[in-house]
């Protein structure tokens, strides 16, 4: 089963939430513009695929130098990041 977890950036620090959340709570945070954590690339790239329905994913490089890569939905049709760890 994927973890997601509830993430916020603030200036150059991810907060992590301490909580799991599931796969559709985690897609209802990005679609308002809310931030995600997920604890394997694969699984943010799954989280991108399925925002996309399925049809592609948008990985994203840090914006800012010691930043987080992430990815967007496929489209970037929504603010929301899916921050990840290995």
């Amino acid at each position: 089963m994927a973890e997601f977890y509830t993430a916020l950036l603030r200036g150059n620090m991810l907060q992590i939430g301490t909580r799991k959340i599931d796969k559709k709570k985690a897609m209802q945070r990005i679609r308002k513009g809310d931030d995600v954590y997920a604890a394997r690339k694969s699984n943010a790239k799954k989280l991108s695929e399925a925002l996309s329905d399925g049809q592609c994913n948008w990985r994203d490089a840090p914006h800012v130098a010691g930043g987080y890569h992430h990815y967007h939905d496929g489209g970037h049709v929504f603010r929301g990041h899916i921050f990840y760890g290995n």
